[in-house]
């Protein structure tokens, strides 16, 4: 228990929606806690992907080596130790910028990383949908309509600038690239 007391005093349940198989998530601020209780015979653990960058990937019974780990699909593939540190609940630390959170499938929050404003008056927008940026105070709308193309929404993540666009004159939140 005093090894793993981190991962449960002072946190909160899984951002998920539902439990993997081989086990649990807690979460505080800056750390995903995936509590395995069926040690993966493959190598690998896999824990649905956070919309918070990843800092590191560790064991919380070894905090000093980092794991390494992969993201794909919308998936943190972490390469584990053939045995368990612990045969109850060896848990893995995904240390992340902020509470780990979950953006809903194929919804994403659209507010610009430099003005804070948001690029549509719900705040939110589906792949494919036309958002447009607004004053912070609802106000004139500035840059003009942008399509936001499946794969860029796709690939979009809180706190970041927006995809680029694939319609609309450049606004202050359009892609530098």
């Amino acid at each position: 228990m005093a090894v793993n007391s981190d991962s449960i005093y002072g946190t909160t349940g899984s951002p998920f929606t539902a439990e993997p198989s081989w086990g649990k998530f807690t979460r505080k601020s800056g750390k995903l806690y995936a509590h395995v209780f069926s040690w993966p015979g493959n190598g690998t653990l896999q824990i649905p992907l956070v919309a918070n960058p990843i800092n590191r990937v560790y064991l919380l019974s070894n905090p000093t080596a980092s794991l390494p780990y992969s993201v794909s699909g919308g998936t943190i593939n972490v390469s584990v130790p053939a045995d368990a540190p612990d045969a109850n609940d060896s848990v893995v630390v995904v240390e992340v910028a902020g509470m780990p959170a979950v953006v809903a499938d194929g919804v994403y929050q659209l507010v610009c990383a430099r003005s804070g404003k948001a690029l549509d008056n719900g705040n939110t927008a589906t792949a494919g949908s036309q958002v447009m940026q607004w004053a912070g105070n609802g106000g004139t709308p500035e840059g003009g309509t942008r399509r936001v193309p499946p794969s860029a929404a796709a690939a979009h993540r809180p706190g970041t600038n927006p995809p680029p666009t694939a319609a609309g004159p450049p606004g202050p939140c359009a892609s530098t690239r």
